[in-house]
């Protein structure tokens, strides 16, 4: 595929503490009534918006194409807009972040006057305290071959793009405190239980899910849900924009074959326990290669694949991070403090730990983890970036506009275009990924099943008639 659609799908802890002391506790109110904070809020903050179902209000999508919602356990969700690069991604997760920061203060004076005396905390990360885990999830429009089964799909996923998934952590895992070794690279290494899985309760490395959102025939939804979710814009940026050049590798059959993990799993939790990079891990047919290794693989097929093309001006930026990335952990990962989340979180960790004399399983230490990742109120890592310790991808002006615009050259500017003449001619619509629905009892109706079509006549007569 010459073109390809992104997108992102961000759980975030919620939770509540009644002291600074105290640990941070998980909200239990129900998801209805959480939602219910969300909306309020959303319109506390004039955020136009409309609801994905007439009598399910339980998804919200906004003018700037992205999804809010509440999912399984009470954890608020935000979907990104389509994308058509990982740098439209990049902005519009950031852009999530903003929103949902944004709205907290109202849902914090509301739990107060029902009783919850204590501050709300919420937090872009992967783990809390008492052993569970909630995800961070990707999305890639991938192409769809006539001649191709699922099955000879997946087991060519298997085979070409799980072992650069189990080793890219080095650079994109968010990193953890584990009181059982002190500190991993990964948040979610320590969850992923199968290779594949057909939904997310199960964790899987890749997911097996067959919802394209898009024209079925041409169209598959690639969705992972092995990842860290990530503060940093580097650690982000070269998530995305590595995977979409893998993906784009494979489809065009660059990859040479024969680089297959022994244990895939095992694999998983051994590079994240290493912050050294140096382990090793097996691969089919007794060689023994470290994650660097297997990601210079990977680079140096992608140097080859583009010495006989010449690569997009987002391509060739993250072919260069790649490269200088590689080296830098192959050196000394603490040359990326100012870069790449783990490396980031163990540079703080570690002060933390030397100046007050801690183990790694401190209570300090934990609760320092968690409020790296914090949106609201304010946590470690956002004041890191406001006092310039850390290298920013993006501008703020980017993110800010991100809040109410999308992306201009998806399908995201037709539900934005879609949302704004509802509201603005005072009509009943309703608005999911595929399909907007409007006027009364929703009589009119058009499917957007090409992600990249930025306009539609239909959208653009609302309203003339009236």
């Amino acid at each position: 595929m010459r073109e390809r659609i992104y997108g992102t799908e961000t759980e975030y802890a919620f939770q509540y503490f009644t002291t600074p002391a105290e640990p941070a506790r998980v909200f239990r109110g129900t998801e209805i009534y959480l939602f219910y904070l969300f909306r309020r809020a959303l319109e506390a903050q004039g955020y136009r918006k409309l609801y994905e179902d007439k009598y399910n209000n339980f998804s919200i999508f906004l003018a700037n194409g992205a999804r809010l919602y509440v999912d399984r356990g009470g954890h608020p969700e935000y979907a990104t807009a389509e994308c058509r690069t990982w740098r439209d991604a990049l902005v519009q997760e950031k852009a999530g972040e903003r929103i949902i920061a944004e709205l907290c203060p109202f849902i914090e004076r509301e739990l107060q006057t029902i009783g919850y005396r204590g501050n709300l905390l919420i937090a872009k990360n992967n783990v809390d305290g008492a052993g569970s885990t909630y995800g961070s999830h990707e999305n890639y429009l991938v192409e769809r071959r006539d001649s191709e089964e699922s099955a000879a799909f997946f087991a060519r996923l298997a085979r070409h793009l799980v072992p650069f998934l189990v080793t890219r952590q080095i650079f994109c895992g968010s990193g953890k405190v584990d009181p059982a070794v002190g500190y991993q690279i990964s948040q979610r290494a320590d969850y992923i239980s199968t290779l594949f899985s057909a939904n997310t309760t199960t964790k899987g490395i890749i997911n097996t899910k067959e919802e394209s959102l898009a024209h079925e025939q041409r169209f598959r939804r690639l969705h992972l849900i092995l990842g860290d979710s990530n503060m940093s814009d580097f650690s982000l940026a070269l998530k995305l924009g590595t995977t979409g050049i893998v993906l784009r590798l494979m489809e065009d059959e660059a990859l040479k074959p024969g680089l297959e993990l022994e244990d895939p799993l095992l694999a998983l939790r051994v590079i994240s326990r290493d912050p050294s990079c140096q382990s090793r891990v097996r691969l089919r047919g007794g060689r023994a290669w470290t994650a660097i290794e297997i990601q210079e693989h990977y680079l140096e097929a992608a140097h080859r694949y583009y010495a006989t093309r010449e690569p997009d001006p987002l391509e060739a930026e993250i072919l260069r991070h790649w490269e200088e990335t590689l080296r830098l952990l192959a050196e000394d990962p603490w040359q990326l403090h100012r870069r790449i989340d783990w490396v980031i979180k163990r540079w703080l960790l570690e002060r933390q730990r030397q100046r007050e004399g801690l183990a790694w399983p401190a209570p300090q230490l934990r609760q320092l983890d968690i409020k790296y990742h914090a949106i609201y109120p304010q946590g470690l890592f956002a004041r890191l970036e406001q006092g310039g310790w850390v290298d920013r991808w993006v501008e703020e002006e980017e993110i800010e506009q991100a809040k109410y615009q999308p992306p201009a050259d998806t399908r995201a500017r037709v539900r934005h275009d879609f949302i704004n003449a509802v509201l603005d001619n005072r009509l009943e619509g309703t608005a999911t990924w595929v399909t907007l629905c409007w006027g009364p009892e929703l009589r009119h109706s058009v499917e957007l099943w090409d992600p990249f079509m930025p306009f539609n006549q239909a959208v653009a007569n609302i309203g003339k008639q009236q």
